[in-house]
């Protein structure tokens, strides 16, 4: 029986993951033990890998968004990266007294590859300079470094942007998605940058190819490295659009979309496309939610959210 450690497994990525795993994985839970405890702590990373023993890790903890106060900034990179440094030296430690090494994947971003044109492949430049993508791109160097050591066995997956019906929160696809269920006007860019988006369960279908492998394909002494992403580039415009006369298809009182409103980022990058070759002929792995079948599921969700809120039981 393999033991799995999934970190931050009560997120909207985690709670997927714990739903679809066994039947992809053609397995089944013998149990699902839940421990609360903050990995930014050396600590609790090393008492939650003593009592699981993982014969695997799937890091999905962390913190995204663009915090502009140094106290948000410090907060995104304890969580991002000095979680993910305890947590790899507490399996290190654990390598070191038994020999027993894990397989540790780590959910890193596409967004790593800065704002070079698209798309991108794995051999690129890492040009992150926000604090979000730079604190992932620190990460996969604490990755890299312990695959190396053989502390590890590592893989480091890049998805593109999430999304899925349960997301929830500030970014592009939950907003839009709230704004079109509730009748609101949903303010914009222009929306001429080019999106990969991905969705939840696509993502998941990739942990579980990548685990599902015999051995992680050779990294040169370090971990593998695998995009995971659509290769489509889709402007927001489009997808607003889209978004909006998928909910004029569903109920009368939908939102509109503002485009303009909101100017674009200083930093903005235009053409963010994965190219997840590496990926799909190391495991067959290829997407199967599509764009407008993604958003319609969101778009459902987002209503019936505002439903239970408007009328709780």
């Amino acid at each position: 029986m393999k033991r799995i450690m999934i970190t931050g497994a009560r997120g909207f990525l985690g709670t997927r993951l714990l739903e679809l795993a066994p039947s992809l994985l053609e397995a089944r839970w013998d149990g699902i033990d839940r421990e609360e405890g903050d990995l930014c702590d050396p600590s609790t990373a090393v008492r939650l890998v003593a009592e699981i023993q993982p014969d695997h890790v799937v890091h999905l903890a962390g913190l995204i968004g663009q915090p502009t106060d140094p106290a948000g900034r410090e907060r995104m990179r304890s969580v991002n990266v000095d979680a993910t440094r305890n947590l790899l030296r507490a399996l290190e430690s654990r390598t070191t007294g038994t020999g027993k090494t894990a397989r540790f994947v780590f959910a890193s971003s596409g967004l790593v590859y800065g704002a070079q044109p698209g798309p991108w492949h794995e051999d690129l430049p890492l040009l992150a300079s926000d604090p979000y993508a730079s604190s992932k791109r620190e990460a996969e160097a604490l990755v890299a470094d312990a695959a190396s050591r053989g502390a590890i066995q590592g893989a480091i997956l890049r998805p593109a942007l999430v999304y899925g019906p349960s997301q929830t929160g500030g970014m592009f696809m939950p907003s839009l998605v709230a704004a079109m269920a509730s009748g609101r006007e949903f303010p914009m860019t222009p929306g001429e940058q080019r999106r990969d988006y991905l969705h939840v369960d696509d993502l998941v279908r990739a942990v579980v190819a990548v685990l599902a492998l015999d051995r992680f394909p050779a990294g040169d002494g370090g971990p593998w490295i695998a995009n995971v992403g659509s290769g489509a580039g889709t402007t927001l415009l489009e997808i607003a659009a889209k978004a909006q006369e998928l909910a004029r298809g569903l109920w009368n009182d939908t939102g509109s979309v503002a485009p303009g409103s909101i100017p674009y980022r200083p930093d903005e990058s235009w053409d963010y496309r994965l190219d997840s070759t590496r990926l799909r002929e190391a495991t067959g792995w290829a997407p199967r939610i599509g764009l407008e079948d993604g958003i319609r599921q969101c778009l459902e969700a987002a209503r019936s959210r505002l439903a239970t809120t408007r009328n709780p039981s």
